[in-house]
């Protein structure tokens, strides 16, 4: 039996944006350079500039905007890096919790955790926090409880295995829908995703349904960041069943999109694939924010050349499969 215990952390602030001014000088490449470590994967690759283009992005502000580009290398390694990256049963988790945090210790108080191991990206710790504090401050006391969230391959294959032993042993029934990933192939690994219980206040555990009170998280999730990665109605496309207890981390302006066009993340990195550098796909946040959003494939070799803003922040995440997304707002 976990005993409920409501413990509040310091607030754990995270800074990974930096500013990138439009400048020719050395030192302000340098600037560069640290600004895509952060974005890109936490722990970046060797960045180097390679020049200047304008391109004039139309209709997006209510006024014609042009944006400065310069150019980029990124080793290809990080391809497997970023909050955009696609685990599932096709492609493997090539990391093993990048820049980890202890959600016990960093909590805000308004939600329960399971114990001392819980950790997360630390990118991603402000935005939980955020979500379950202002649900916090909607309903009241609630019984949430993240019982999950960071998994090693180590704890995923005995997850696994005891799952596989329980369907052997006729213990539990074999639906045809998969909840659990084989070791490798779950998206726990990397340190983006948490999975929710609730706990009463007599310690005892059920399953999170996102039902009642609880459906504003789901319905208002991606103003943070967070998907339900394994939607009802996606099963045919992610390999899973509807699981409303597992939210994975993209970033708001995916986010927004995925949940406004019904997309669950393996269409969505499908359909970023078609938007280049000269024609983004558009995004507009819940805030009215605008951002473009495009791909850069993957060269042979060690190294990519990919186009950035000479002018303003972005981010760029591999995509685990073949490529970058860079994101960037306007």
């Amino acid at each position: 039996m976990v005993t409920k215990k409501r413990h509040t952390g310091g607030r754990f602030h995270i800074r990974n944006k930096y500013p990138v001014m439009v400048a020719v000088t050395f030192l302000v490449y340098i600037f560069a350079f640290v600004f895509m470590v952060s974005f890109a994967v936490m722990a970046g690759p060797s960045i180097t500039a390679q020049g200047n283009t304008v391109a004039t992005v139309p209709n997006v502000t209510g006024t014609q905007a042009q944006i400065s580009y310069t150019t980029t290398s990124i080793e290809n390694s990080y391809v497997n890096l970023g909050p955009l990256i696609l685990v599932n049963n096709d492609n493997s988790c090539e990391i093993d919790g990048v820049n980890l945090t202890p959600l016990y210790e960093n909590s805000n108080g308004t939600y329960m955790v399971a114990d001392y191991d819980v950790s997360i990206n630390s990118a991603v710790l402000q935005y939980v926090n955020n979500l379950f504090g202002d649900f916090h401050q909607l309903v009241g006391d609630n019984d949430i409880f993240v019982n999950s969230a960071y998994r090693s391959k180590e704890i995923q294959e005995s997850i696994y295995n005891t799952e596989m032993q329980s369907r052997a042993d006729g213990e539990m029934a074999n639906t045809g829908e998969e909840f659990v990933a084989k070791p490798g192939y779950s998206e726990h690994q990397a340190g983006y995703s948490f999975d929710l219980s609730l706990m009463d206040d007599d310690g005892v555990i059920t399953q999170y349904a996102g039902e009642d009170k609880y459906s504003w998280i789901n319905q208002n999730c991606s103003k943070y960041g967070f998907v339900v990665r394994y939607p009802e109605t996606k099963a045919q496309v992610t390999g899973y069943g509807f699981e409303p207890w597992h939210f994975r981390y993209v970033g708001e302006p995916h986010a927004v999109y995925m949940t406004q066009n019904d997309l669950c993340l393996e269409e969505y990195i499908t359909l970023i694939k078609t938007h280049t550098v000269d024609m983004p796909l558009y995004i507009t946040d819940l805030s009215l924010n605008k951002w473009v959003v495009y791909y850069a494939p993957a060269e042979s070799g060690n190294t990519t050349r990919i186009s950035i803003p000479s002018d303003r922040e972005y981010q760029i995440s591999g995509n685990n499969v073949d490529g970058f997304i860079v994101t960037f707002k306007i």
